[in-house]
């Protein structure tokens, strides 16, 4: 056997197990026997070794981690984590799964890895997102767009707000590109308020009156 060989291999599991050392931190991940991520392969490589898996998904820009099939040396190159997708994380005794650990492109941030939503993206990433633009599926998976995210919600008007009141019937409109089902809708106060007569105070979103009880006058 070539030593040069063995040298990779052992370098190869040596940092794969690195764990904190001297008080600095390591990622440490470790394959996932018995199970693997379905749905989300978008190329099949065969090898020779299995450890020839990981770095030919560090070859693909879109990889995000990676099935081997055990006695067929297939590697599944994915482009989501079970972290992302974990419905799609499932037990498959021939099959083990690894998360790619180095130059990994976060998901969203290239318009070759759109995500499905901003909370995508979260689950994907780890925690909360920095509000900027980030790639977006638009129709389905035919399109992507750039869209900002805040938290888990994607602001469908863009960077600037949308400015309206009843003074001259004003109001503001936005332009939503994403298609499908909204499951969720919420609009966010950000300054001025609306003061429909002298009678009642102003508020943000509308007004109330005595004619109409606890209800509130539709804006």
């Amino acid at each position: 056997m070539d030593p040069r060989f063995w040298l990779v291999i052992a370098f190869f599991t040596s940092w794969i197990r690195a764990r904190k050392v001297d008080g600095q931190c390591h990622t440490t991940e470790y394959s996932v026997k018995g199970m693997y991520l379905r749905g989300h392969t978008f190329k099949n490589v065969q090898v020779g070794l299995h450890e020839s898996c990981y770095f030919k998904c560090t070859e693909e820009v879109t990889c995000q981690s990676y099935n081997f099939v055990i006695g067929q040396n297939i590697c599944e190159l994915n482009n989501r984590t079970k972290e992302a997708r974990p419905e799609d994380f499932l037990p498959d005794k021939t099959r083990y799964y690894m998360r790619r650990l180095t130059n990994r492109v976060s998901l969203g941030s290239i318009p070759q890895l759109p995500a499905e939503s901003c909370s995508e993206i979260i689950a994907s990433e780890g925690g909360a997102v920095e509000f900027k633009k980030y790639w977006i599926h638009s129709d389905g998976k035919n399109g992507s767009i750039e869209a900002y995210c805040e938290g888990g919600w994607q602001k469908v008007n863009g960077k600037d707000p949308v400015c309206f009141g009843t003074k001259g019937n004003m109001y503001g409109s936005i332009n939503i590109t994403k298609t499908g089902h909204l499951r969720t809708m919420k609009l966010i106060h950000k300054n001025g308020s609306l003061h429909c007569n002298s009678e009642t105070s102003p508020s943000f979103w509308g007004c109330t009156f005595a004619s109409y009880g606890k209800n509130c006058q539709q804006l």
